[in-house]
């Protein structure tokens, strides 16, 4: 009986020391063993993938440059004249009026990736990328008033430029009491390359295409912003009205075409024996032109030149042009 007993208690014994033994092998190098495979798994598919991006590095490259070549120039200040001039030229070329554009600072973007990169990615790596910037962007705004029609003109204009890589936004809003017309407002937005950009190289005007222009003044035509004058017939009720066709020859008005304010530059002014002078510049034809107080610029008479501005009259309304900016993007001031 005591030869049994001692017996089970050495079967006991080693019993517990092989749970012991089996505790001690799976906390202390079985269990860190299989977490550091799979976290050499996931590092190994992180390098592979990253692998993959620097071979085609060449060909991503390329795309940034073709990219890049969209946009406005490389220095900042060209970036900002072209963005208002142009923008204000294209609306005002649609027909539209009191045009004012606005632009911000440029606003880096940082490496969407960097922000979304799982855990098992080195600490150091993760920090690097979400501090990378991959690219600039200048956003703006242009105001204007205009018909239906013209609104649609513009906007089709603006979409079909290269350098307006996003329109943000489209406030639309009618204003008199025939809602005929209409208080606009786009938001625009504009990549800055300047690392990737070799040139300051003036950007193309694109056309928009007919099927815009056709769809929108399709669209254009119902105006849904103005209540219909009278309800539509239905069978049974009095046929409308035959309209009687004049047989004179339509006299077809002769179509006004905008002043090319996005040429004429204000350079400088000065205070001499003669009175104030304002000096522009045509970065189209290189035409140079002297303009005293009551002189004029194409349709903008000058009202005052003093320090870094000068105050023009178009049209009845005054406005303010600072040194450098072209009548394009001239501010309308308070008479």
């Amino acid at each position: 009986m005591r030869l049994q007993r001692r017996r089970l208690v050495v079967a006991g014994a080693g019993i517990v020391g092989l749970v012991v033994a089996y505790f001690a092998y799976s906390t202390f190098y079985a269990g860190p063993r299989d977490k550091l495979i799979v976290r050499r798994a996931g590092v190994q598919a992180e390098v592979n993938r990253l692998q993959e991006v620097i071979e085609d590095e060449p060909k991503l490259r390329k795309e940034l440059k073709a990219i890049a070549e969209t946009t406005l120039g490389k220095q900042l200040d060209v970036v900002s004249h072209r963005f208002r001039s142009y923008t204000a030229r294209l609306v005002g070329d649609a027909g539209m009026d009191n045009v004012v554009v606005e632009q911000g600072r440029p606003a880096d973007e940082k490496n969407p990736v960097g922000q979304r990169m799982p855990s098992i990615v080195p600490t150091a790596l993760r920090a690097a990328a979400r501090e990378q910037v991959n690219l600039s962007v200048i956003r703006g705004a242009v105001t204007a008033t205009g018909t239906l029609d013209q609104v649609g003109i513009a906007l089709a204009t603006l979409k079909a430029q290269p350098w307006v890589h996003r329109i943000e936004g489209v406030q639309l809003r009618p204003t008199g009491a025939d809602r005929k017309r209409f208080n606009v407002r786009f938001e625009l937005a504009t990549l800055y390359l300047p690392d990737l950009v070799t040139t300051d190289r003036e950007p193309t005007i694109a056309a928009p295409s007919d099927d815009q222009l056709k769809t929108w003044k399709t669209f254009a035509s119902r105006n849904i912003f103005r209540e219909p004058k009278a309800k539509d017939h239905s069978p049974g009720d009095t046929p409308p009205p035959v309209a009687v066709v004049d047989s004179q020859p339509q006299i077809i008005p002769t179509p006004v075409i905008a002043p090319d304010y996005g040429s004429w530059r204000l350079t400088g002014v000065v205070s001499s024996s003669r009175g104030n002078e304002a000096f522009f510049f045509n970065a189209k034809t290189n035409e140079k032109l002297t303009v005293r107080v009551g002189g004029r610029v194409l349709d903008a008479t000058l009202i005052s030149a003093e320090g870094e501005s000068a105050e023009l009259e178009i049209a009845g309304k005054r406005f303010r042009l600072q040194n450098g900016e072209s009548l394009a993007t001239r501010q309308p001031t308070s008479q």
